[in-house]
């Protein structure tokens, strides 16, 4: 991962899934998650899950300064409106994104 030159937030999404700010920053950068985050895969759900980089999504947005209590009060938030599921494997983050949700954000 790399700091991001820009990043993009689809205000009117953002608005609808009460995301502030650096809700929305993060959720862009998970909409490239695909690029970056290594993948698992979980039996339990049949589906290849994204492993998080909680320090490397620190860096790619020095002008947040997010915490990682941050980041995963917005993962929290983001599950609650449908956006991802979030879950603990082996001692690492991973998410699962909603491709409807995210088809929704790149309109």
């Amino acid at each position: 991962m790399k700091t991001l030159t820009g990043i993009y937030v689809n205000q009117d999404k953002a608005l609808e899934w009460q995301l502030n700010f650096e809700c929305a920053a993060i959720y862009n950068l998970l909409d490239n998650i695909k690029f970056w985050g290594d993948m698992i895969y979980f039996e339990d759900t049949k589906e290849y899950w994204h492993l998080l980089d909680v320090q490397g999504i620190i860096l790619d947005l020095p002008i947040l300064s997010l915490t990682t209590a941050s980041i995963f009060d917005c993962l929290d938030h983001m599950e609650l409106e449908g956006l991802l599921e979030y879950s603990e494997v082996e001692g690492q983050s991973a998410v699962l994104l909603n491709q409807d949700k995210l088809d929704e954000w790149q309109s």
